[in-house]
This record gives C-alpha cells, structure tokens and sequence, in this order.
C-alpha cells in the first residue's frame, strides 16, 4: 500500500483537440525502506513535452497495523 507525500506537475504547453494522443511515460527514480520517488512525462507522437511530473510516496505494509 502506498500514500502520496508530494506531487509536482509542470505544465509545459496546453493539449488542444488537434495534439493527439498524449501518453504518459512513467518511471520509478527509485525505492528506499519507505520512500519510492517516481517520475512521469507527457509527449505527443513528435516528441513535444506537454507536462513533467513527480512524485514522493511513503510505501507501507497495511497489515502491519492489524
């Protein structure tokens, strides 16, 4: 299981009708004992960046707690 510590998005240039398909290509920086950082950009097909995103989160074991 996992909560949010932090988000951060970039907005780099709007998405319009005619942009296209805009996936996200996600990467996971890394995960530590607890922590896990990971990291998203947004492109269209011709490689122009529309957003840049971040993220912290605190990784835990629900049934820890029972």
């Amino acid at each position: 299981m996992l909560t949010t510590l932090e988000l951060k998005v970039n907005h780099i240039r709007a998405m319009t009708d005619t942009s296209g398909p805009v996936p996200a290509d996600a990467t996971v920086v890394g995960v530590g004992g607890q922590v896990g950082v990971a990291e998203a950009r947004f492109t269209d097909a011709d490689g122009k960046l529309y957003a840049f995103a971040t993220t912290t989160c605190l990784v835990f074991d629900i049934s820890a707690g029972r």
